[in-house]
């Protein structure tokens, strides 16, 4: 029987190996239990168990099948009884060793978790060592070269110094504990297999193989020489340097007993980015009459699943996924970094309140089940959030720090709560509320606090994984159910590893795991044997489909290799006869030429950015057609395209019979028509449909905050010279400024970060030029009439009838000629008093003009109605910029006379601005001809 079988890539090698068993091994029993079959993964088995099912059409014993990696365990397993480590735990032990007998590779990774990082290269660097069987002399040679110096940091000659040592005491480590790395199994059973009886089986198939290591080589050439192994490969007509070391390593010859008889239809697709190129495995699927069955996805890069599942699950019924998902991309994974976060920003005076309100508001926080409904949960966590941001204001409103018993605390919120949910029909006592708000506390804060070992982190976890399992709704994700698993296989290893009991800071607990998080995947189980397939490209080993499409096909992801190693230097790899970047992109490539060439239909996807580039998988294949067919550009490349209808901005909202029902006994305001006359749109959102921005007292304080803070602040300060003259004396600057800093540091430093001391600066040093310039023109003042009055205001008659305003001035004060003076703060960019008269007189009654004209309404309309207060003085507004002490006059001394008439011209604008907005014909429309406007609207987006 010959024992070295080869077939062309376009051959199915399930068929053709189930052909091979029933050739030379079939029976009357239908029992083949005695053949063992080993391919490079274990998917294959399923495929093999089926074509036998299907060509023997009856009940049958199958082969004993095994991955290389269960059939390098079952080898060791005859000899001796172990486990596979648990990889935290094998680290550590390399830690262990290397503070023991190497310290020096340990300068500046002195603890565990900055270790942790260079122990996972070391211990890759040792698994390939003992993969690929390197001996004791090649690694005392490497270290001689180090002792001389590499040219590479100190630090990586100290470890080459030390690998020999290294290796060795972990080796007796691993036998120690029985407790084995993959490395390791397959040293040893390259070590034990000539020792090994194998006579339950009488002939072992290898089917599929390229790349052998050292090891796995060794185990091939024993049972090659003991006639217990029948070897299958595929491979086409190119040269593959890979299969020619094998050949000469192996003594055999690997060509195919005939040539290619058929060729696919290869279409190269591009994209613009995952989505696209989602939309286009999409458009394959909808638009080609395509067996689901015979057809597979193959995804090189695990981003682009979900973007993939988002755009088949419409279309598909049935698809197996068998593809690593990193575990860290899932929810609860997230919610844990949240939690750890929090923990770690946690200061002296308590959890950082936007950390806090971020692990309460997470969706698998605020929807637990506690009380036997969630809504009751999430509405007291929303009440909680609308305290702290403001929305609802307290007195711990705006803190930048906060206490979990300053919340547990806090009855005003219970009451809050209770209220909105008796609204909703929902009746519950303040005293569940706490107990509630209690166990929220318990999950996202007080199982992590205080933590001191792995012991106690580990039931920290399983605490918190029970309470979301059985309180949330998460088992309706199968994602994040899958990642529960993982995270509970974790929580299982951290229970029993030797370490669990020794002391680490908090911060190095949740390094140690989150870094252990970042190396693990959720594996995904389904129906392997039945619909579309969506798999990573090593996952199609050995299995042929009709339909093949595979995304992602750019350079850098396919082939995807690690040109520059973090730890040992590519020179040291090849003297220890170890060049892993060449191999890798043979493998890759070999997998890849073997699954478009054994289908009938291939799909080729890439990612076209300027900044991405077609892989050289895609270009040997344009090459190789471009020179079969003697020209050039003969592969159409297709771009993903998308029907786009532009809708128009919603350019208008017209008046219907309700808004102008609104509009009915409106009350204007000085601001209200001065937001008409910068935009129209923006007008209608705030005063008729009253939409307005959710304060958020987290926020850095914003202008408008400012002013806020320095207008009532300013009102508060001169309240005691109401009814007479200011007097800035020393007494009261120092009352003045004392003041303000308390009410700075109460309102606002717990809102702030460093940066809080340089604005209290700036702050201060502008209210003390205010006070001086206060000094000065208090000689001129006989006193102050009012602060901040908000009960000026009144009707103003036109044509189309009397309307309603309202005004609120900042300060009203008789000066000592008998003018009364109108103070309008300005706390921003200095704004500016209506033109004057000659420039009124030039007016045109058009909204654009008007603005450009009258700049603001609000000191004509304050002039009004004092004016009409107080008909027997002499009447002047200014605007009082706060910012550089700038007065800004309506009317100057030279204007002494024309008052009225620049009023009047103010106030017919006026009407023509109102008729406006009540005019049903004139729609309210935004105004984008000011940037600087519309970059600070509140309803930029709504007006798209």
């Amino acid at each position: 029987m010959d024992r070295i079988i080869t077939h062309n890539f376009d051959c199915d090698i399930i068929q053709e190996l189930t052909d091979y068993i029933l050739k030379h091994h079939r029976n009357s029993k239908n029992d083949y239990t005695k053949v063992a079959v080993v391919f490079g993964g274990k998917r294959p088995a399923l495929f093999l168990k089926r074509t036998l099912a299907e060509k023997l059409k009856s009940s049958y014993y199958p082969p004993q099948c095994f991955s290389v990696e269960e059939f390098i365990n079952y080898l060791i397993s005859k000899k001796e009884i172990f486990t596979y480590g648990n990889d935290l735990e094998i680290c550590y032990w390399l830690y262990e060793i290397g503070k023991e007998k190497a310290p020096q590779i340990l300068a500046g990774r002195e603890k565990f978790h900055q270790f942790l990082p260079w122990a996972r290269e070391i211990l890759s660097f040792i698994q390939e060592l003992d993969m690929e069987d390197v001996d004791e002399d090649f690694l005392l040679k490497v270290k001689l070269s180090a002792e001389i110096g590499y040219e590479v940091p100190e630090n990586i000659n100290e470890l080459l110094k030390s690998i020999v040592m290294l290796r060795e005491e972990f080796h007796r480590k691993l036998e120690e504990k029985k407790s084995f790395t993959r490395g390791y199994t397959y040293l040893k059973a390259a070590q034990l297999v000539s020792e090994i009886d194998l006579s339950e089986f009488e002939v072992i198939i290898f089917c599929g193989f390229f790349y052998l290591h050292k090891t796995e080589l060794k185990i091939f050439r024993e049972l090659l020489y003991r006639d217990k192994a029948v070897l299958i490969f595929q491979c086409d007509e190119h040269s593959w340097p890979v299969l020619k070391k094998l050949e000469k390593e192996l003594s055999i010859s690997i060509i195919p007993a005939r040539p290619a008889m058929r060729k696919p239809e290869v279409v190269i697709l591009r994209g613009f980015d995952i989505h696209s190129q989602a939309g286009l495995v999409r458009e394959i699927l909808k638009t080609n009459r395509i067996n689901y069955n015979q057809t597979v996805i193959v995804l090189p890069r695990t981003e682009s699943l979900l973007p993939l599942l988002s755009e088949l699950s419409p279309v598909l019924e049935d698809f197996n996924v068998s593809l690593g998902y990193p575990l860290t991309r899932s929810t609860i994974c997230s919610l844990l970094n949240v939690i750890f976060k929090t923990q770690l920003t946690k200061g002296e005076d308590g959890y950082y309140t936007r950390d806090y309100l971020r692990v309460l508001t997470h969706p698998l926080i605020k929807n637990l089940d506690i009380t036997g409904d969630p809504r009751v949960t999430r509405i007291l966590v929303h009440k909680i959030e609308e305290f702290l941001l403001g929305i609802e204001e307290d007195e711990i409103s705006g803190s930048l720090f906060i206490t979990l018993e300053e919340i547990e605390n806090f009855d005003l919120l219970y009451l809050r709560a209770q209220s909105a949910l008796n609204h909703i029909g929902i009746l519950i006592s303040p005293e569940n509320l706490e107990y509630v708000l209690k166990q929220l506390h318990i999950i996202g804060f007080g199982l992590w606090e205080g933590l001191v070992n792995f012991e106690q982190f580990a039931d920290s976890v399983e605490r918190f994984l029970d309470t979301i399992l059985n309180r949330s709704m998460i088992e309706k994700s199968p994602l994040d159910v899958r990642a529960m698993e993982e995270i509970y296989r974790i929580k299982d290893e951290l229970k029993i590893v030797d370490f669990k009991k020794e002391r680490f800071p908090q911060e190095e607990l949740f390094k140690i795991f989150n870094n252990k998080l970042e190396n693990e995947v959720i594996s995904f189980s389904g129906s392997p044997l039945k619909g579309l397939q969506i798999l990573g490209l090593y996952e199609t080993r050995a299995l042929s489909f009709e339909n093949v499409i595979i995304m992602d096909v750019n350079e850098g992801v396919l082939p995807k290799l690690r040109v520059y190693e973090p730890l040992i230097p590519r020179q040291i790899m090849l003297e220890l006869g170890l060049n892993r970047l060449e191999v890798e992109e043979e493998i890759q490539r070999y997998h890849f030429q073997r699954l478009v060439k054994s289908a009938r239909s291939v799909y080729l996807i890439y990612d076209d950015r300027p900044d991405k580039e077609k892989s050289r998988f895609i270009e040997e294949i344009i090459w190789e057609e471009e020179k079969k067919q003697r020209k050039l550009n003969v592969l159409s490349q297709p771009r993903a395209a998308y029907r786009v209808e532009v809708l128009e901005k919603k350019r208008e909202v017209e008046k219907s019979d309700f808004i102008l029902q609104g509009l009915q006994g409106f009350t204007f305001s000085p601001t209200s028509i001065d937001t008409y006359l910068d935009c129209p749109l923006q007008f209608y959102y705030q005063y008729l449909l009253k939409l307005e921005e959710k304060e958020d007292l987290l926020e850095e304080p914003q202008a408008v905050d400012i002013g806020r803070f320095l207008h009532k602040f300013l009102e508060d300060s001169f309240a005691e010279f109401i009814g007479k003259a200011p007097r800035i004396t020393k007494r009261f600057r120092n009352r003045f400024l004392k003041e303000f800093e308390h009410r700075f540091r109460t309102e606002y430093a717990r809102r702030m970060g460093a940066e809080a001391f340089l604005v209290e600066y700036i702050m201060r040093y502008r209210l003390q030029q205010f006070l001086d310039n206060e000094e000065k023109r208090s000689i001129d003042i006989k006193k102050i009439i009012s602060l901040e009055d908000d009960t000026l205001g009144g009707k103003i008659g036109f044509e189309r009838g009397e309307f309603n305003f309202i005004c609120k001035i900042d300060r009203l004060e008789e000066l000592k000629d008998g003018t009364l003076l109108i103070i309008d703060y300005k706390t921003g960019s200095s704004a500016k008093p209506p033109q004057k008269l000659v420039k009124l007189q030039e007016m045109e009654m058009n909204r654009e003009d008007i603005r450009r004209r009258i700049n603001s309404f609000q000191l004509p309309l304050y002039y009004y109605f004092v004016k009409e207060r107080y008909p027997r003085y002499r009447v002047n507004a200014v605007l009082y910029s706060l910012k550089n002490m700038q007065i800004s006059q309506l009317f100057k001394e030279k204007d002494r006379g024309s008052e009225e008439e620049v009023i009047n011209y103010c106030l017919k604008a006026l009407e023509f601005i109102i008729s406006e907005i009540l005019n049903p014909a004139v729609p309210f429309v935004p105004d984008d001809s000011d940037p600087r406007i519309c970059r600070n609207c509140s309803y930029f987006y709504l007006c798209r």
